[in-house]
């Protein structure tokens, strides 16, 4: 959380050609979905944990996460 204590998240979607690109930006806390399930699919006893994702990635062409300025940057092209 940053230091006004409020949370703000920024969606933008751009259209071009066949790909739609969602860009999801906050300022919580520091979250890599990217490395959240590569760590949930080297468990493979853990079938439950982090399903939203999962799903969310199995239906993207692209997923592509990057901190800059204090802020999570997140990119998914479907």
């Amino acid at each position: 959380n940053n230091n006004n204590n409020k949370s703000r998240i920024d969606i933008k979607v751009f259209i071009e050609q066949d790909d739609i690109t969602l860009r999801i930006r906050d300022n919580c806390e520091k979250f890599n979905p990217i490395e959240y399930i590569n760590r949930i699919y080297n468990n493979k006893n853990d079938k439950i944990s982090g399903y939203g994702i999962r799903m969310v990635v199995g239906i993207s062409k692209k997923v592509d996460y990057m901190t800059t300025f204090n802020l999570n940057n997140l990119l998914i092209t479907i």
